[in-house]
């Protein structure tokens, strides 16, 4: 992490997170946007793998045919864009 915006370029380039105004503040916010970023992902895993494994049951009973199946899982997908578009606006940014 940099701290700053002075240093060269070099250190800006390898830093993981460079915060370009002297507020250590945002130091906070970045390790509690990516707690949340980890908590989301796993969510959008779990929930995926679930509706994939809900419509392959459909399926294989014969509820859902292909085109049903399709629109499912892009649906399911859908939901997990939408969720991870949610922390776009997680709040608290300090600015």
């Amino acid at each position: 992490m940099l701290l700053g915006a002075l240093g060269s370029d070099a250190a800006i380039e390898s830093a993981d997170a460079v915060i370009v105004r002297d507020n250590v503040d945002a130091i906070e916010y970045l390790f509690r946007i990516a707690k949340k970023t980890r908590k989301r992902i796993t969510l959008n895993l779990c929930v995926s793998l679930a509706l994939n494994a809900l419509a392959v049951a459909l399926a294989i009973t014969g509820v859902l045919n292909t085109v049903s199946g399709a629109l499912f899982h892009n649906c399911g997908s859908g939901g997990v864009v939408i969720r991870a578009f949610v922390l776009l606006f997680a709040g608290n940014n300090p600015r």
